[in-house]
């Protein structure tokens, strides 16, 4: 299994996890992390007498006393509308996991452990939800996309195959250009020797065909673009093109909690803005996280040169991605908003949003569709409804 031989920070897979001196810097890492945790309700920015009103709301030139704390991309992000604002709320209590589903390295002394725990932690079994998403360009055009996603684990799945992690199917609903494409998912246990499993039901030529690359950097369709299949939940997919460095358990500025976006009473003309959405709906907070960089390792493919991805290390979900380009410029970023599931163990990342900080558009999913059932936690399903077959099936409800 690709969790027995990790490497230390660089993320290589040659060192044994268990080697003395990985245990010892595990250690100290872990103690280190304990001492920020502690600290970070110390560090403050100006308080406000209630809970529910930011700490304080920055512009460009008021960000910059943040120091190392805000993240590059969301300087860019300040940086590349004027009247652009950044609302800083009280740290909100942590969204853990249940104690029956712990994470596989819950010191991780790796940037690749980050990421394993990311890719392996509890999201409540198996989730049902229709939404909305919207490519937004650079004028503040766009239209809806609306979709169905299933993502069942092996846990709550009937008949499921050994060494299976989850099942995903996504059903596209609207537009008509891509009404009744459906994409099916495999995810192995094993990241790396076993490969993901992808299958796209294409409706305009009513068949099926092997997918490969949306394990990597495909593009996600209704997205013009602005996402890759590796994107889609923070990240997913197999982790071998990059190596993983751990940078640190850092605090960092970034957005937890939803501010209210995706739900179904909003109205498009409520939330978008030019280049992003409206200031006023974005939560951040001042927050421990786990600080990853990916670089693309020698002679392998991939859109993405370099990523850094910021990871709570209490529920395991990534926060926030910064992309690098060919070029060594900063090219995107996006943002998950995060809540707790709903028996508040657990954590659902309820919106994100990807920008596209050269070309000024960007790309907003996980809002709900008024039109169509709420989500579903803890669903349970059977593994045939997860097949190749199954595909035309799942079509030809839309």
């Amino acid at each position: 299994m690709i969790e027995d031989c990790f490497g230390p920070a660089s993320g290589s897979y040659a060192d044994c996890v268990n080697s003395a001196a990985l245990c010892a810097r595990r250690r100290a890492i872990a103690s280190a992390g304990v001492a920020l945790l502690a600290s970070v309700s110390l560090r403050s920015l100006p308080a406000q007498a209630s809970t529910d009103l930011p700490l304080s709301v920055l512009d460009v030139a008021r960000a910059r006393t943040l120091d190392d704390r805000l993240p590059e991309g969301l300087a860019a992000w300040l940086q590349a509308e004027p009247s652009r604002r950044l609302s800083i709320y009280p740290t909100s209590p942590a969204i853990r996991l249940p104690a029956e589903h712990p994470v596989p390295f819950p010191a991780p002394a790796s940037g690749l452990e980050v990421v394993v725990n990311h890719l392996r932690r509890y999201t409540g079994g198996g989730i049902e939800r229709w939404g909305l998403s919207y490519p937004v360009r650079p004028r503040g055009e766009t239209y809806a996309v609306g979709f169905r996603f299933r993502r069942i684990y092996a846990s709550h799945l009937e008949g499921a195959t050994p060494g299976l992690l989850f099942v995903a199917m996504l059903a596209y609903t609207a537009p008509t250009s891509l009404r009744g494409q459906v994409v099916l998912v495999h995810e192995p246990m094993d990241f790396v020797s076993g490969r993901r499993s992808a299958w796209v039901y294409s409706a305009a030529q009513r068949r099926v065909r092997r997918a490969p690359d949306l394990a990597y950097d495909a593009v996600s369709d209704g997205s013009e673009g602005m996402v890759t299949a590796d994107q889609v939940d923070g990240f997913n997919g197999a982790p071998d093109r990059y190596e993983w460095v751990l940078l640190g358990l850092e605090e960092r500025i970034v957005p937890f909690g939803t501010g209210g976006l995706g739900g179904s009473s909003l109205a498009v003309a409520d939330w978008a803005g030019r280049g992003s959405v409206q200031s006023r709906w974005l939560r951040f907070e001042s927050r421990p996280v786990w600080v990853v960089e990916a670089r693309l390792r020698h002679g392998a493919s991939h859109i993405y040169p370099r990523r850094r991805f910021y990871v709570d290390p209490d529920c395991w979900t990534v926060l926030l991605e910064e992309v690098w380009s060919n070029r060594g410029t900063l090219w995107r970023l996006a943002l998950h908003g995060i809540t707790p599931l709903p028996d508040g163990i657990g954590p659902m990342t309820r919106y994100s949003l990807f920008h596209d900080l050269d070309a000024g558009s960007y790309f907003a999913t996980g809002f709900d569709d008024p039109s169509q059932p709420s989500m579903r936690i803890g669903v349970r399903a059977a593994m045939s409804e997860f097949t190749p077959d199954a595909l035309r099936r799942a079509a030809a409800q839309f």
